[in-house]
């Protein structure tokens, strides 16, 4: 079980700022792949570019979780499900933005 820690106001603005840096850090990281995949695959057959793009999603979400767990914002055992859950949250959008083509 967790016990809530009392943190200062002061400590809760510096964990804000350092999770808003890292997300967007992550997010910027990780969307190479689509973005990169994206062109690339731009003229395959939809067989193949299908699963290049939610692969891609799952890189992207991956990248997400990781800048997430190092923000240090959540427990350190829970960081392999927060990892796991943005892996799957990607992959997921990916499966949906793919569904345009």
């Amino acid at each position: 079980m967790h016990t809530p820690v009392a943190r200062s106001p002061g400590s809760a603005n510096r964990l804000l700022g350092r999770w808003v840096r890292w997300t967007v850090a992550g997010e910027m990281v990780g969307f190479v792949a689509p973005a990169v995949l994206g062109v690339v695959s731009a003229e395959w057959s939809p067989r193949t570019a299908i699963p290049t793009m939610v692969a891609a999603g799952a890189v992207e979400g991956l990248m997400l979780g990781a800048a997430h767990a190092l923000t240090q914002a959540c427990p350190r055992r829970k960081a392999w499900r927060a990892l796991e859950s943005a892996r799957d949250g990607g992959q997921s959008a990916g499966s949906v933005a793919v569904q345009a083509i």
